[in-house]
């Protein structure tokens, strides 16, 4: 399935298990250097959506909560944060991320 979503949490499911899970994507590995050098140098040709902004609705949320304990605080330690649809889009940055619903 590769690295995307997708991908991604299909692979998480099992190693939640204790099995040992491989991901191969056919993009290259990310750049060292954080979330401003992965937005500017790393190519995705692979993912059209890559530069834009990210939402994940409530439901989203609380099914990842649920079913992978930790995976929306990582995700909120890597840069992710809460926003609040109704007070209109997520505000730019730079570098790529990835908005929550507000608790």
């Amino acid at each position: 399935m590769g690295a995307g979503p997708t991908g991604l949490v299909a692979a998480m499911l099992p190693a939640a298990e204790g099995l040992r899970v491989t991901v191969l994507d056919r993009d290259p590995c990310p750049p060292d250097g954080g979330g401003e050098a992965v937005c500017r140098d790393w190519r995705r040709p692979g993912v059209s959506q890559f530069r834009h902004s990210h939402c994940l609705l409530p439901g989203g949320k609380s099914l990842l909560a649920a079913e992978l304990p930790g995976a929306v605080e990582r995700i909120l330690a890597l840069g992710g944060r809460p926003h609040h649809n109704m007070t209109g889009p997520p505000p730019r940055r730079r570098a790529r991320s990835v908005s929550f619903p507000a608790d």
